[in-house]
This record gives structure tokens, sequence and C-alpha cells, in this order.
């Protein structure tokens, strides 16, 4: 899906896009997180091909994932920032980006990493997420060990 920057802007200040969010138990994840996120792709399929960007929330435990659409490797709420790499009135292809946040996740308690610079969700960017979710739970997962030593 293609967007301006302006309305990129607009859609997100005023929260014109799709979102749904889900909690998995972290003792679950392994057993839930396929089938989570195979609903997490229909509803981003869905939420662009009626023209909407998207966030799906996966809470795990303490743990946030979220599943975004957007124009640049930025969270929603620093929509404003992106005039500041595109020009105005620029059109721009959406791409799909997995954010972590947690607070034993790194020193910003937060990461973002892109899984399909064409907004395209199939089978490849599924097993990506997953891989990129499960990396980051071990991370935290060791973050919270060494805080409790």
């Amino acid at each position: 899906m293609k967007i301006t920057v302006e309305d990129y802007i607009e859609f997100v200040e005023n929260e014109k896009y799709a979102t749904k969010a889900v909690a998995i138990k972290e003792s679950d994840f392994d057993s839930k997180i396929s089938a989570a996120i195979d609903k997490a792709v229909d509803f981003g399929e869905d939420s662009l091909d009626s023209g909407k960007l998207f966030e799906y929330q996966i809470n795990v435990g303490n743990t946030t994932f979220l599943i975004q659409s957007g124009i640049i490797n930025l969270p929603f709420q620093d929509a404003k920032k992106v005039t500041h790499f595109f020009e105005a009135g620029q059109e721009v292809e959406t791409k799909i980006y997995l954010i972590t946040k947690s607070e034993f996740l790194n020193k910003s308690k937060f990461r973002i990493e892109e899984v399909s610079d064409n907004s395209e969700l199939n089978d490849e960017t599924k097993s990506m997420i997953i891989d990129f979710m499960k990396n980051q739970l071990a991370v935290i997962e060791k973050g919270e060990n060494s805080e409790e030593e």
C-alpha cells in the first residue's frame, strides 16, 4: 500500500488505523504463537486491503510486541518525525515492522525490526516474526535473570 507522508501522519495522530490486542501467557508462547501470528497476518492483510494502516499488539508476560504498518522504522508515537526523512507530498510504500518493548530488553527498553519492505505478509514473514519474537524473549529472560542476581 502506498501512502503520502501527510496522510500517514494524519492517520496515526488521529488514530485512524486498525488496532487489536491479544495476550499469550509466557508458558503458552511456543504452543500458541503460530496461531496468534496467523491471526495478526489476517488482520494486517484485511486492514491494508481496505486502505488502512494497522497495529496488532501481542502481550507475552511483561513484554509487548507490536506488528505495525508504517513508512519508516519509527513507532506510531513518533509519527511526526517522518517529515525529517521524506519530502512533503512524497508517496511511500508501507512496510511492516515488529516492535518489542520490555524493561529488560536493552537500555532503551525498545527494539524495532523491519519484517517486510513491501507490506507483504506471507509464510516467510510469519516465520521471521516468530523467530524474532523468540530471540527477543531469550534476550529479555537473560536481562531479567541478570537483574535478579
